[in-house]
């Protein structure tokens, strides 16, 4: 069964009304941010820059960037690298077909864990055909990991439920008073058999949320996307959401990869660029906008989220869904 297009609506426009931005952040500079008024929309975007070697690349300034819109450029008001503090939502699938893979998929994720400061935060989140928030946000490693230890496998795969929510819920992480990227960690075997949900409205609610995704896919590296089989429609749908959202996909060919990718992320988010702009497009349309991201130094790769929906009477809907919607979202029949 599927949600209809109304109630899906009702439930994305959680996500759209709880991301509220932020708008200030400290970047190697140190010059004083800019301050707004309450009706500015800031759009930020977090911002990963490699070379051709794939070796990430944190020595830019603000002058080295150019941020387009629809084709126009933009002037960049936010600009930090590395301080800016990071809320982490890792999502492990623990559907029965997980059980062999289980115990390294734990170490893997213990060492993302470990790889975050002070100031960044994470949640754990276990889900098959239901959500469960495991541990919630919180900066104490060892709580992080007794929650880790504590996910068994059993069940069937909700994938599509379990990315819509936890992006509602790292839209409603407060900033704290600085520019905080969100980043949602997916790990998966195999394609959605139990959600309500769609995979289409997932992907809109990631369009519509400031969260970068990042999807590891086990098992299906050998799967062309969007092949007839459940495998080739996962790693369809990974590789979408993550491509929209500014994220990388990674299909390791075994479990012995699983540390180095789990690094890689962990090194990515630490060395993003955090940039804000206002738009010099003032109609509040609620129309996609396209967003391209530039650097005036040869030979780097940038990825970033695709664009945002501007402001308008249809993105700026902010009516929740009733508690009993909620529940059907989070936990699908058996």
């Amino acid at each position: 069964m599927r949600l209809g297009r109304r109630t899906a609506a009702a439930l994305m426009a959680v996500a759209v009304t709880a991301a509220g931005p932020g708008t200030s952040g400290a970047g190697p500079e140190h010059r004083p941010l800019p301050s707004f008024g309450a009706d500015v929309e800031m759009v930020n975007l977090s911002v990963s820059v490699a070379d051709a070697g794939r070796r990430y690349v944190t020595d830019l300034g603000r002058k080295d960037f150019t941020i387009l819109e629809d084709g126009v450029p933009q002037q960049v008001a936010v600009f930090a690298q590395q301080q800016a503090p990071v809320s982490v939502s890792l999502l492990i699938d623990c559907s029965l077909s997980m059980q062999p893979s289980m115990a390294l998929v734990q170490a893997a994720a213990l060492r993302l864990v470990h790889a975050l400061r002070p100031i960044d935060e994470a949640q754990i989140v276990r889900f098959n055909h239901r959500h469960s928030v495991v541990q919630d946000f919180t900066s104490d490693q060892a709580l992080l990991g007794t929650a880790i230890h504590s996910i068994h496998p059993e069940g069937a795969t909700g994938l599509y439920n379990a990315v819509y929510l936890s992006l509602h819920d790292l839209a409603r992480q407060p900033a704290g008073g600085a520019v905080r990227k969100r980043a949602v960690v997916l790990l998966s075997d195999g394609a959605d058999t139990t959600s309500l949900l769609s995979d289409d409205q997932v992907l809109d609610a990631a369009r519509r949320a400031e969260v970068t995704v990042y999807a590891v896919g086990l098992g299906i590296a050998a799967t062309r996307p969007n092949a007839a089989d459940d495998n080739g429609r996962a790693r369809y749908f990974l590789t979408a959401l993550t491509g929209e959202t500014g994220g990388q996909p990674f299909f390791p060919r075994g479990l012995g990869e699983l540390d180095g990718v789990y690094d890689r992320i962990a090194r990515e988010l630490s060395t993003q660029y955090s940039l804000g702009y206002v738009s010099s497009n003032m109609r509040r349309d609620g129309k996609w906008r396209k967003v391209v991201v530039q650097s005036g130094r040869g030979g780097l790769v940038l990825r970033h989220r695709a664009g945002y929906f501007a402001a308008g009477s249809r993105s700026r809907a902010a009516v929740a869904p009733p508690r009993a919607t909620q529940t059907a979202a989070a936990t699908s029949p058996r």
